[in-house]
């Protein structure tokens, strides 16, 4: 993760080796589902210069893990719905009047 941030070349590539959902008998996480906030956060803001290896990467790890491309699902639905939006709030039932 730290190269993706640092924006070096390999970081992706890197990333692909990870282990896509959690290691039960590990102590530390240190797979992609673990940092999907982090991916895609810096999708959206991240100003990589290869944004569509990134998503390749999401996609990727989407096709292969139910639980991953839900919770990759869940955040992405999570950046498209903002509090201001009250009509999608109120339609809903999810917003208090």
């Amino acid at each position: 993760m730290i190269r993706l941030f640092a924006h070096q070349s390999d970081a992706i590539r890197q990333l692909e080796k990870c282990r896509v959902n959690p290691d039960f008998n590990s102590v530390f996480r240190d797979d992609l589902e673990f940092f999907i906030p982090q991916i895609g956060s810096f999708y959206l803001k991240g100003d990589y210069e290869e944004p569509n290896d990134l998503a390749n990467l999401m996609v990727l790890g989407s096709s292969t893990s139910f639980f991953f491309s839900h919770r990759v699902w869940f955040f992405f639905q999570s950046t498209m719905f903002q509090e201001e939006d009250e009509e999608v709030y109120s339609k809903y039932g999810t917003l208090n009047n």
